[in-house]
């Protein structure tokens, strides 16, 4: 064998070993479904009745030039969008947008491994979506049953939230100048995610003052929330700003130093988060519903989620561990004042015209 022959026998070999690892990097980097569907962390439980539906799928690999086919999803869960007509929509606060779904495949071609599945509410479904039709992004409804179906039934219900991550602080346009303008939204909240109230307020006011009404004076200003889970706020002071945010059950989560830049967007990492064990499970029929009887008789009654091992009351945090010890401190504090508050946390560092990625750490505390 010849030199020459050796060395082309060389180039080759190196050339089919940077190709696999070209191709195991490229593989490894892309999401799989199952990395998208909620981790193994609290339990959801229902929060109303089941209710009958269908469900479609957008994204994928069917997808037109205007709706190309994604690896990720901006939320990090699986992703639906349902009717504006639907009752959920019409009846909750936020128009729903961040509450949480348990979705149940019922038709003929259901997948065997996975028959439910948690999916986050991120959009409405104008075209081609009637009131009870679940629109999902792809690798949510592949889960469920196979894209070549197109459709297949379901039934839905409400859940808690149960993300293994804080509260992340999401602002969509910031305008520092002519008395500053703000558009922000919420991420990863827990519970039944229904906001119904966010109030900013300068760093370090009093975060158990009154808000801000006709006849009385208070550091905190109410945002107004404009569409689905998007809150907008004109005429504020400069920063650094608390945020106060309200939930469903009046409990009250507050974000020490949120906004702490001047025109700052993107995603801010926090760490405080609302418990996912104060909600009262709804028993109850709705008309709308049918039970899964021999004679479909109309109604459905809705039951706790069983666990035989049941859990402690854990909330999960999943930030940079520095901020840990910070959290654990100020929740302590908040838990000794008597009040509907359930946690005081903390924004992490910020930059200016930053975009955050989020970061995933496996530590947990004990929610005080």
């Amino acid at each position: 064998m010849t030199q020459r022959t050796v060395i082309q026998r060389l180039l080759a070999a190196a050339m089919w070993i940077a190709g696999l690892s070209v191709t195991l990097v490229t593989s490894a980097a892309v999401p799989t479904a199952q990395a998208l569907v909620a981790q193994d962390v609290l339990e959801p439980t229902p929060l109303g009745p089941w209710y009958q539906g269908t469900a479609s799928f957008f994204g994928g690999p069917q997808a037109t030039a205007a709706d190309t086919f994604q690896v990720s999803i901006n939320s990090g869960s699986c992703v639906v969008g349902l009717s504006p007509d639907n009752e959920l929509i019409k009846t909750r606060a936020q128009s729903a947008c961040g509450s949480c779904l348990e979705v149940e495949c019922t038709g003929p071609r259901c997948n065997k491994k996975v028959t439910t599945l948690p999916v986050l509410i991120t959009d409405s479904c104008n075209r081609d979506c009637n009131a009870t039709n679940i629109n999902m992004h792809a690798f949510a409804y592949e889960q469920l049953a196979p894209l070549k179906n197109g459709r297949t039934s379901i039934r839905y219900r409400l859940v808690t939230c149960t993300p293994a991550d804080p509260i992340i602080v999401h602002i969509q346009n910031y305008r520092a100048t002519l008395g500053g303008w703000l558009r922000l939204a919420f991420k990863n909240v827990a519970g039944d995610a229904a906001l119904t109230a966010v109030e900013l307020a300068p760093a370090g006011s009093d975060f158990s003052a009154a808000s801000c009404t006709l006849n009385t004076s208070s550091p905190w200003l109410a945002l107004d929330n404009t569409y689905g889970a998007v809150w907008e706020a004109s005429n504020f002071p400069e920063p650094p700003l608390d945020l106060r945010i309200t939930n469903s059950v009046g409990e009250k989560v507050v974000i020490k130093n949120a906004i702490a830049v001047a025109g700052i967007v993107g995603d801010i990492e926090t760490t405080p988060q609302f418990p996912v064990s104060n909600y009262k499970i709804t028993s109850g029929m709705h008309p709308n519903t049918t039970a899964n009887t021999p004679n479909e008789t109309r109604g459905n009654m809705t039951a706790r989620i069983m666990n035989p091992n049941p859990r402690p009351n854990w909330t999960a945090l999943a930030v940079r561990p520095e901020a840990a010890a910070a959290r654990t401190q100020e929740v302590t504090a908040v838990s000794e004042r008597a009040g509907s508050f359930v946690g005081v946390g903390l924004a992490l560092p910020q930059t200016p015209q930053e975009e955050y990625a989020v970061r995933r750490y496996s530590q947990q505390v004990r929610h005080v």
